[in-house]
């Protein structure tokens, strides 16, 4: 059930993936109970094709399937839905075989008519603003179903790793939805008022009961295609439920008194407030912190450069003249030099954190490039980059103003739910203030952030992140600046900066580029604009830290951009609590557990 935000390190495959025996990755579970686990917001949507926000992503990846699986430990990409496939006419078609026998949730058959529902009628849907999803080189690619399991994919032109493609992409059910009305309506297809028994998917959960700012109950997915090792059905729990908790350190004091199984940590969860409640845990406790290393994801403050917004009709003055300084490099790069990410991963991240240069985690070793402008902590530096941009004190040391006379002023958020991003934020403001700056900081729910980044384009500055990928690729939609996640200044017709159309130059190329040296060049010199320009301000990447309860087997907490802690749910079980001789292993064979 693994899926990535981006692109997976270039694997050629030519027909049929390996399937040379192995032992055995995981052992084999007892079925029964139900995982609980938190999560800060409620999702926005449970449609897999329109979701963009973790907060979404979260549930739809426990409800549908990947066409094409990938191994959380080597990121080899894998057999999922799909189970065979095959390259010709050197990378324009790709047949691709699914599984026989799979069904959806509601026992329906899964075939390649949904392969070719989802692709020809769906994904073409302009007003769905997937394009930088589906289209290769601004193109769409054709489906041709051959049989029942059998379908051929048409490219415009050769492409690098389309296998990564499919991994990124889901389908959906044509016996459900292929009507002319629920067609022209697809954007109210799969959301969080609709009927969980009308949420047919593919994933080892379907959804049971979603009750908003409180709960979501998943059930077993009786039709779910993975089995173990052993030849057992998966998943081994007869569910999961997700306690909806803003609050971390009441989620902190739900999982010492065992209402929630796994509970994700960061730096500062181990001092404080967060240390006294583990330290403080119930007599008998028997739960283990595990460290995994630096997390693959970015976190940084994004400035608004919304030119269209700028030059629209009923754009205030003041809306105008902040885009204007937020344009200036010389602005951004003094608000680098002006973040202390030293003091922030000392009294924030209590030491388990590393500074960010770039878009990319060292972590992600096969792509990371380290040679890339850093920005030392230096507010001498900071201001006269300041100066550099038109910006001077109205009296020695006093508030900074631009050539007009106006203050240098903006507002600052982030999400509420996040006790570290606030005192991050804090920690910038404290320094941007002693420059000259007025900075307003107001955190804000969650979804709200994510609204205002990807539709509205309503704010000055947000601090923010995102949760990496195995492979640039797939963070086009972020990179390319006719993205709907291109969050400084998203869905531009083209590129505003000539650093911008470099960019998408290089996106370009790594996609028809199949020689895997030449793919690293280009990524190296995207992480060197991107670290040049700085459309993200990058920050600290937090340490990888989960805490998990003993009795949970199977659990294999990785700092992977799919699921975190949580990436093979299908295998996770707990163990019983009476003898193992009396307890219901899991057994080969049955279609239901």
């Amino acid at each position: 059930m693994q899926r990535t935000a981006a692109l997976t390190l270039f694997l050629l495959y030519l027909g049929t993936a390996p399937s040379i025996a192995a032992p055995p990755r995981y052992e084999q579970g007892f079925y029964g109970k139900t995982l609980h686990f938190s999560v800060t917001s409620d999702p926005k949507t449970f449609n897999p094709i329109l979701a963009q926000e973790v907060s979404s992503t979260d549930i739809t990846n426990m409800l549908f399937a990947a066409l094409i699986d990938i191994d959380p430990r080597t990121f080899d990409l894998g057999p999922g839905l799909i189970e065979r496939w095959s390259m010709l006419e050197q990378g324009r078609i790709w047949e691709v075989s699914l599984r026989p026998g799979l069904r959806w949730s509601d026992g329906q058959p899964l075939t390649t008519a949904d392969l070719a529902f989802t692709f020809n009628k769906i994904y073409t849907q302009p007003k769905l603003n997937l394009e930088q999803s589906v289209l290769i080189f601004q193109k769409p690619v054709r489906l041709v179903v051959l049989d029942t399991l059998t379908a051929r994919f048409h490219l415009p032109d050769r492409f690098g790793d389309f296998l990564s493609y499919l991994n990124n992409l889901e389908i959906l059910p044509a016996h459900l939805l292929d009507k002319p009305a629920v067609l022209d309506a697809f954007e109210n297809c799969y959301t969080t008022t609709t009927p969980p028994a009308a949420l047919i998917g593919s994933g080892p959960f379907v959804l049971a009961e979603y009750v908003p700012g409180s709960h979501l109950k998943l059930k077993r997915n009786p039709y779910y295609y993975k089995r173990d090792d052993y030849g057992n059905q998966l998943p081994y729990l007869d569910g999961v439920q997700v306690h909806l908790t803003s609050d971390q350190d009441l989620a902190l004091l739900k999982f010492t008194t065992r209402e929630l199984h796994v509970f994700g940590l960061r730096g500062g969860d181990l001092r404080g407030l967060s240390y006294d409640i583990l330290r403080k845990r119930q007599p008998g406790a028997d739960f283990t912190i595990r460290e995994a290393g630096h997390s693959f994801g970015s976190f940084f403050v994004v400035f608004n450069q919304n030119l269209d917004l700028a030059n629209a009709v009923g754009t205030s003055k003041t809306r105008q003249r902040k885009i204007g300084w937020f344009r200036d490099v010389n602005f951004r790069r003094a608000i680098a030099h002006a973040i202390d990410k030293r003091r922030i991963i000392t009294e924030v991240m209590n030491g388990l954190a590393v500074e960010q240069h770039g878009p990319l985690s060292p972590s992600l070793r096969s792509y990371y490039f380290d040679a890339v402008p850093r920005y030392p902590y230096d507010l001498e530096k900071a201001r006269k980059l300041l100066e550099k941009a038109g910006f001077r004190p109205e009296k020695p040391h006093g508030k900074l103003r631009d050539s007009q006379g106006n203050p240098l002023e903006f507002d600052l958020h982030t999400s509420i739910h996040r006790q570290d991003n606030i005192k991050i934020c804090g920690i910038i403001r404290e320094d941007l203030e002693r420059l000259g700056l007025t900075v307003n900081f107001t955190p804000k729910e969650f979804n709200a952030v994510v609204t205002s980044l990807t539709q509205t384009s309503d704010y000055d500055a947000i601090l923010v992140g995102l949760t990496g990928s195995r492979d640039p690729y797939t963070s086009r939609q972020v990179w390319m600046s006719s993205g709907r996640m291109h969050m400084w200044y998203p869905l531009q017709g083209k590129p505003s900066t000539s650093w911008e159309k470099e960019i998408d130059d290089i996106f370009e190329q790594a996609m028809r580029e199949v020689d895997q040296r030449r793919r690293r060049e280009l990524y190296n010199r995207w992480q060197v604009l991107a670290a040049e320009y700085l459309p993200f301000i990058f920050t600290v990447i937090p340490d990888f830290l989960s805490a998990g309860w003993n009795d949970l087997g199977n659990f294999d907490p990785l700092p992977t951009p799919f699921s975190n802690a949580l990436h093979n749910l299908d295998y996770i079980y707990l163990k019983p609590q009476k003898p193992a001789a009396q307890s219901t292993p899991a057994q080969p064979g049955p279609a239901k557990p």
